[in-house]
């Protein structure tokens, strides 16, 4: 099955070959899941993780100052602040891209407003 797939971190196009298979060894015929999802507005839920704090639960879940971007989660989500707080003291799982490795990595953070510094993450985060 060809199959079309767009970055939006180079914003181009490559054209993939998946070959639906039962003996690959996991649950379903492809080991991934697809899910239509409009570009329009893409950009605005992209969070730039900035001065995390030392022993917040942002510095706890690895996240890094300046080169780490909330991409994404488990959980969907249109106001980010208000996923955070319904996840106060519960894990979390993100998406996060990290432009220095250029790469991206699955982050469990647990949000804490009790934790004893700023903010349940403590850090701060830029939009976009």
């Amino acid at each position: 099955m060809k199959t079309l797939v767009y970055s939006s971190r180079d914003l181009s196009i490559r054209e993939l070959t998946i070959v639906p298979s039962n003996t690959w060894g996991g649950s379903g015929l492809l080991g991934v899941s697809i899910r239509f999802q409009s570009f329009e507005g893409a950009s605005e839920n992209i969070w730039h993780v900035m001065n995390v704090q030392k022993n917040s639960p942002a510095s706890q879940a690895g996240l890094i100052s300046d080169h780490d971007y909330i991409i994404g989660g488990d959980a969907h989500f249109t106001d980010f602040g208000e996923l955070i707080q319904a996840h106060n003291m519960k894990p979390l799982k993100l998406f996060v891209y990290n432009d220095t490795t250029d790469a991206c990595r699955e982050v469990i953070v647990t949000p804490n407003d009790a934790w004893g510094g700023e903010g349940a993450l403590g850090c701060e985060l830029g939009f976009g």
